[in-house]
């Protein structure tokens, strides 16, 4: 059994001696709060390059420059819902463990902001308009400007 004991105390030896030293886990904490910080510029960087990427797109179909390829929207479509998932999931870990460590040690919110907003937009375009818009006073309002049409009380919309 003493050897077992031997053992056990060599381990705890080790241990707490790798972890003795408050600056290093200090140290390690801080550099952690750095990757977080840099883990967030990076989601907000890579929402950014698919937002500007769609909307080059977009105007080139648009103006006939190429034309509409429903593979290029369904990958491009299906980028966006990997990067919301893997937003909000990091997010969610973020909120859970780090939050407290990270604005204790007055790191800069903007990026968690950022990356927040980016998720809150994605989250609005990924939503199927039927689910967005399926309650009874969406519905109320389109059949009222139906009617309010129906009977000429609106007017022309000249674009451009």
């Amino acid at each position: 059994m003493g050897a077992v004991l031997d053992i056990a105390e060599k381990r705890v030896d080790a241990y707490s001696s790798s972890n003795a030293d408050d600056w290093k886990l200090d140290h390690k904490l801080a550099m952690l709060c750095f990757d977080i910080q840099e883990l967030m510029r990076e989601g907000a960087d890579i929402f950014d390059d698919l937002h500007s990427l769609e909307n080059d797109w977009r105007e080139d179909v648009c103006r006939g420059a190429i034309d509409y390829c429903e593979d290029f929207e369904s990958r491009l479509t299906g980028l966006y819902e990997r990067w919301f998932r893997a937003s909000v999931a990091f997010l969610a870990v973020f909120d859970q463990s780090a939050r407290s460590e990270y604005i204790s040690r007055g790191f800069d919110a903007k990026p968690v902001q950022d990356l927040r907003g980016r998720v809150e937009k994605a989250k609005n375009f990924l939503t199927p308009d039927e689910k967005f818009f399926a309650h009874d006073a969406t519905y109320d309002l389109a059949e009222r400007a139906v009617q309010e049409h129906t009977e000429g009380r609106t007017e022309p919309c000249e674009l451009g």
